[in-house]
Order: structure tokens, then C-alpha cells, then sequence
């Protein structure tokens, strides 16, 4: 991957931006219970059924187990194992070094964020999603983020035709705001996990970027 020479004010700002909001969603997390979150959910989308704390009708919930399935570690191990096979074939040693780091190094980054923080998530319960990690920030909010972005840059990095270049982009943008909101209709996060999720996808993005410029050119 090729990062512009000079590195813009908007690579020191927007990462700031990530940081504080963070940490304010990082507060609203812990500043409203889980219950008045579910009843405010459930009586805005009912609930599945009178045994379940799931949101709407069960077609709802299976279609949002899908495309929150898309941010799972299952289709990311196999995307990330096309990718690699894909570089490696077409001698792009460069670039899929540095896509090793950025998806490697964000996995650590999302283990350490969610020990640091220590919430776990707030619908265990939920039968649609079993998981007992850690639920701040959203692991699929992050880990969607940093993936599709870093396709979208790999996919769109040697095309000219802008038309496809703008698809391509806001088609990424588009699967990952379905993703987070996907966890959130789910039951598996609350909003505020998803965007702390996104912001601190965004800043290992540009904290990667800037070592890319520094350190390997």
C-alpha cells in the first residue's frame, strides 16, 4: 500500500476525534443500564417472542444474524486467506506485508482494548449470539472497519475507472455501517460499543498508515 508523502493535518485531527469519542461512548456504556437499553429496544421493535429477548419478528433476527455473520471470524478467515494468496501470486510482497501487520496488528490491538476496558457485553443471554467476550468496543465493528477498508484500498489502488473506484468505496462504507448496526439489532452490543468500535478501527488505521510512511516507505 502507497501513503501520500506528506502526512496532512487530517492524519493527526482525525485520529483525536476516534480518541474522545471513545472514551465518551466508553462513558455512556457504563452510565446506562443494559435493562432500560432493552426495554427501550423492545418497545420500539417488539421482542421475538414472550421467551426471548430478541428484537422483532424471527425473518428480523435471521437476516441480522447474516449480515452481522459478515464481521465474523469464520468469512474473515477466509477472506484474509484469499487476500494472501492473491498478493503472494501476483508478487505484491509490499503490500501484503503490510496487510499482515495492519489485520495481525489489529487483532492484538482488539484483545488489548477489550481487557483494558473490561465490560462484558450486555445481552449474554441473547440465544441469537453466544459469546462470553468481552463486549467493549465491538470486535466485528472493528475488525469490519479495518478489513473491508483495507480491501477497498487494495481493490481500488490500480483501477482508473473512477465510476468503479466511487462504487467500490461506498459499497465498503455501506457493509460496514450494516455490519455495526446489525450487532445492535441483534442484541449483542449497544450503540455505543459499535461506534467506540469504529472509532478505534479508524485510528489503528491511520496509526498504521503512519508508521507505513515512516518506517517502510
Amino acid at each position: 500500500m502507497d501513503f501520500p508523502k506528506k502526512y496532512s493535518y487530517k492524519g493527526i485531527i482525525i485520529p483525536f476525534i476516534c480518541i474522545i469519542v471513545f472514551f465518551v461512548m466508553y462513558y455512556i456504556s457504563n452510565a446506562i443500564n443494559p435493562k432500560d437499553y432493552i426495554n427501550f429496544m423492545g418497545g420500539i421493535l417488539g421482542f421475538t417472542n414472550k421467551w426471548s429477548h430478541t428484537y422483532g419478528p424471527q425473518w428480523f433476527v435471521n437476516i441480522n444474524s447474516d449480515i452481522s455473520a459478515l464481521g465474523g471470524p469464520t468469512l474473515f478467515v477466509l477472506i484474509i486467506s484469499f487476500v494472501i494468496s492473491m498478493l503472494f501470486v501476483q508478487y505484491r510482497f509490499k503490500t501484503l506485508s503490510k496487510f499482515l501487520i495492519t489485520i495481525l496488528g489489529s487483532v492484538i490491538f482488539l484483545i488489548i482494548l477489550k481487557y483494558i476496558f473490561n465490560s462484558n457485553r450486555p445481552h449474554q443471554f441473547f440465544d441469537v449470539i453466544i459469546s462470553n467476550d468481552l463486549g467493549f468496543p465491538s470486535g466485528h465493528a472493528l475488525m469490519s472497519l479495518i478489513l473491508f477498508y483495507t480491501l477497498s484500498f487494495i481493490t481500488t489502488k490500480r483501477m482508473h475507472d473512477v465510476s468503479l473506484r466511487s462504487l467500490i468505496n461506498y459499497s465498503t462504507i455501506i457493509i460496514i455501517a450494516l455490519i455495526g448496526l446489525s450487532r445492535v439489532l441483534v442484541g449483542a452490543h449497544n450503540p455505543e460499543e459499535v461506534i467506540a468500535g469504529w472509532c478505534a478501527g479508524i485510528f489503528w488505521i491511520y496509526l498504521t498508515n503512519y508508521l507505513f510512511k515512516r518506517y517502510l516507505g
